[in-house]
């Protein structure tokens, strides 16, 4: 006879039975090792990749880290305390600390995404443990680990900048503890589960609602002396939490993946819709009731206006798969009974055609999703492309940012003396040259509507853009736009008309169209003055040309030597940033945002 894993005996039919050498203890161990190492590395493989691969950061992602990296490197965040889930924040500004993620990574985002890569690895060997515990068979719990691994729901909110993310591993390890089986726990033990549970919840407020789950476990595993020890644990944890220390535990809610339901569930309906049932099947069997309650209740939450929908499907996610593979051994063990057992002991034939239809539809549906989450489709990055061009422009001056510019700034080796955030400019801002945002900061809408564009990256909300201000002592009077428009292009019809100046049709376009600079139109008028001038290209930069800002970058072709020598020769405002030998001729490039008035006198009639 045979121990089915959740209680049915079964003969042994085989005859092969008899002749098998029984499995030792270690045998059994040494596979389990086997089969979790290889569950871990699927799971951190495709974390890896995606991390490879990212999409781009939303704005609650964006201030996570910009206060992981003021925890690590600065003590404290600039713009005043830690934000939403300050117990995270310290949490992950400790890895980045230690495996020093944010000088090597060249993003920003990046570097605090690699967390939860370990986060998304310790939850995993934590489900399977605790399916284990739960007297889940070998396969029942690989493949819960697996449709976590996998499911493209999974790994679009595991590679997030969550607080979740992380508090799930605390709730997870909270769940293995109460469902030990050891016959005489010891009281230190409950102390912990009760420590690992207050951990979680001030990691992030939504695991709240699924600490239910331990709290039947443990009056079904434990004497009420115990549980009544760690709900006294528990409860001044968090009276502490939420009252003296209030200031730096206190936990919240963060804004990350505001979108609707709708566009989190459309990446993998499938598992939605079969973790759903699971969830309310596994209310109607005994052993799974206390984990389906974990996860109905902050699925409740849902409703509520306002909710962290990533936040609260993280939180679901590996529970729902649990209750997925424990629906499915429920319902096995309820036709393997003697009063329900067929004499064949084979699944029915429609039993058959489900089980396909179910493993069907679940492989198309990853594959569409996988599709939705474009990633690798969005690098560059908007914010790396725009502090890098900062970078190579106007290093060190004082820049005014928001705090996903902040982060990618200072992570970047910026001096955050030199960043000025929002929360500064009370009453007045002090005193700063650029501005640096998100065209969806509303904090700094005021100020990039006054300041001149100079570049701008990406599209929509994700646009960041970067502008020049005026300083407010200049009280002389600037032509307007429209007017140094018509300015450059009056120059440079003439340019590109000149028999003195050679030029192709693309540059000659650009020269009529007024779209290169002042600068650039003026030194080489003077150098053909002197000799024949051969224009091959006006290269744009990056960001420039969105920003509507004109050509500042000639490849001029000649005697390179003489070129090099007229424009290094130049002085004030006409000296430019720099001139190279490259392929095709001589490369002058002249500082952004050109002075105003050089052109406007100059009149064709």
């Amino acid at each position: 006879m045979t121990q089915h894993s959740w209680g049915a005996t079964l003969p042994d039919r085989s005859p092969m039975v008899a002749l098998a050498r029984p499995e030792t203890p270690a045998v059994r161990s040494l596979r389990s090792v086997d089969v979790l190492l290889a569950l871990l590395a699927l799971t951190g493989g495709l974390r890896v990749v995606s991390l490879a691969l990212s999409a781009p950061a939303t704005g609650g992602e964006y201030a996570a880290v910009a206060r992981v990296f003021a925890l690590g490197h600065l003590g404290a965040f600039p713009g005043g305390g830690v934000g939403s889930s300050p117990v995270a924040w310290w949490q992950l500004a400790g890895y980045t600390v230690l495996t020093q993620a944010f000088e090597r990574e060249g993003s920003a985002v990046a570097a605090a995404r690699e967390a939860m890569v370990v986060a998304a690895v310790a939850s995993a060997a934590l489900l399977w443990v605790l399916a284990r515990r739960l007297d889940f068979p070998r396969w029942a719990a690989t493949s819960a680990v697996v449709v976590v691994a996998v499911s493209p729901l999974a790994v679009s909110l595991q590679h997030g900048v969550l607080p979740e993310n992380i508090a799930v591993v605390w709730l997870l390890a909270a769940l293995v503890l109460v469902c030990d089986r050891e016959r005489k726990p010891r009281l230190g033990k409950d102390f912990l589960v009760a420590a690992l549970l207050l951990l979680a919840v001030l990691t992030s407020p939504v695991v709240l609602a699924a600490t239910p789950a331990v709290a039947w476990l443990l009056v079904r595993r434990r004497e009420p002396v115990r549980v009544v020890a760690v709900a006294v644990v528990f409860d001044v944890g968090l009276g502490l939490a939420f009252g003296p220390g209030a200031r730096f535990l206190r936990p919240g809610l963060t804004g990350f993946g505001q979108d609707g339901l709708w566009s989190w569930l459309r990446v993998d309906p499938v598992f939605a819709g079969i973790g759903f049932a699971a969830i309310i099947a596994g209310l109607c069997v005994a052993k799974l009731r206390p984990i389906a309650l974990g996860a109905l209740l902050p699925l409740c939450l849902l409703v509520w206006p306002g909710a962290p929908l990533a936040g609260i499907l993280t939180t679901i996610l590996p529970l729902a798969a649990l209750l997925v593979l424990g629906v499915v051994l429920a319902g096995l063990e309820a036709r393997t009974q003697p009063a329900h057992r067929t004499t064949s002991g084979r699944p029915p034939f429609a039993v058959i055609i489900a089980a396909c239809l179910v493993i069907m539809s679940t492989t198309t549906s990853w594959a569409s999703g996988y599709t939705s989450l474009n990633l690798g489709s969005h690098a560059p990055e908007p914010l790396t492309q725009a502090g890098d061009w900062l970078r190579d422009n106007e290093s060190g001056s004082r820049v005014l940012t928001d705090d996903a510019s902040w982060a990618q700034l200072a992570a970047g080796g910026w001096p955050t003396g030199s960043l000025v955030l929002p929360s500064a400019c009370t009453p007045a801002c002090p005193a700063f040259d650029w501005v640096m945002a998100r065209a969806s900061s509303p904090a700094l809408t005021s100020q990039l509507a006054i300041a001149e564009p100079a570049a701008m990256f990406g599209t929509g909300s994700g646009r960041v853009e970067i502008a020049k201000m005026t300083p407010s002592d200049d009280a002389s009077p600037s032509p307007s736009p429209d007017v140094e428009q018509t300015a450059r292009t009056n120059a440079g019809t003439i340019l590109a008309v000149s028999p003195r100046i050679k030029a192709g049709p693309d540059t000659a376009a650009l020269l009529r169209q007024g779209r290169v600079d002042a600068r650039l139109l003026a030194t080489i008028a003077a150098f053909a003055a002197t000799t024949t001038v051969q224009v091959v290209s006006l290269p744009g930069v990056d960001g420039e040309d969105a920003a509507s800002q004109p050509r500042r970058q000639a490849v001029l072709a000649g005697d390179a030597t003489t070129i090099a020598h007229f424009f290094t020769g130049q002085r004030d405002v006409f000296r430019p940033t720099s001139v190279k030998n490259v392929a095709g001729g001589v490369l002058v490039t002249y500082p952004p945002l050109c002075p105003a008035g050089l052109l406007t006198p100059f009149e064709t009639s």
